[in-house]
């Protein structure tokens, strides 16, 4: 009974801080005029790798409702054109520690309009790292319309 308190404790705080730490990594930042990076988190809830481009209000709430499961306060949407803009959605899936993520390595201009290529980046081995279930993912909004986008993974 008398480590019952301490530990309650310790498990309290523990608990808060993990609570807290889930949206801390989220992060809005701007590359160049071609495209914002509106967000890049751990904890997406998406569970398969995959990209997705986002031509419609719809698919983009649909995509932050998952998003912002479980995460209080709520991850705001961004405000996109879609008639001349849309949204590249990149997850990695479900990972078993932290320390992944996703670069976008670079982009070309194409004839039919331009092409985005992502990295996943996955840690050292000798990294130390978070042993919790994470689930990387990066929002960008391009100045593109969806129509003139690619997207692929860099193998």
């Amino acid at each position: 009974m008398k480590n019952f308190i301490p530990t309650c404790l310790i498990l309290l705080i523990s608990l808060a801080s993990c609570c807290s730490q889930k949206g801390a990594n989220a992060q809005v930042s701007k590359i160049d005029q071609g495209e914002m990076i509106v967000l890049t988190d751990q904890h997406t809830g998406h569970e398969t790798k995959e990209i997705l481009v986002i031509d419609n209000q719809t698919d983009l709430e649909k995509i932050y409702d998952r998003i912002n499961e479980g995460r209080s306060p709520s991850l705001t949407l961004p405000t996109v054109d879609f008639d001349h803009q849309c949204v590249i959605a990149t997850f990695l899936g479900t990972k078993t520690s932290g320390g992944f993520s996703i670069n976008e390595k670079y982009e070309v201009y194409t004839e039919d309009g331009i092409r985005y290529v992502f990295e996943a980046v996955s840690p050292a081995p000798d990294s130390l790292v978070t042993t919790v279930m994470t689930s990387p993912g990066m929002l960008v909004v391009s100045n593109h319309p969806a129509s003139e986008v690619q997207v692929e993974w860099k193998e």
